[in-house]
């Protein structure tokens, strides 16, 4: 998931030996340090031209679709119907690859 840095309010840090939800650490997934990130949010959804997302998970206006275009902080977004909608990027809090 793919959060915008404007949108983040705080970040707790877990301790080393701290197990979440009580899994040992043989059940807790590998995490990839492999992964890049772009300089930008704008350009970071740059990256999934053409792909399934879903925008603002757990939100009250949240959206499933393609995203289209990435231009000047607009997003053009095709839902499920072919509908296209015009998102402005600065509204987007999370983007997550379905």
């Amino acid at each position: 998931m793919y959060i915008a840095l404007e949108h983040i309010k705080w970040l707790i840090p877990l301790a080393q030996d701290y197990k979440l939800y009580g899994l040992e650490n043989n059940f807790v997934p590998s995490q990839s340090n492999n992964e890049t990130f772009s300089d930008t949010f704008e350009s970071q959804v740059e990256q999934f031209k053409n792909k399934i997302v879903f925008l603002n998970v757990g939100e009250r206006e949240s959206f499933i679709g393609k995203i289209n275009n990435v231009e000047q902080q607009i997003i053009e977004f095709q839902l499920a119907n072919a509908a296209k909608i015009f998102l402005n990027l600065r509204h987007i809090k999370t983007l997550h690859e379905v």
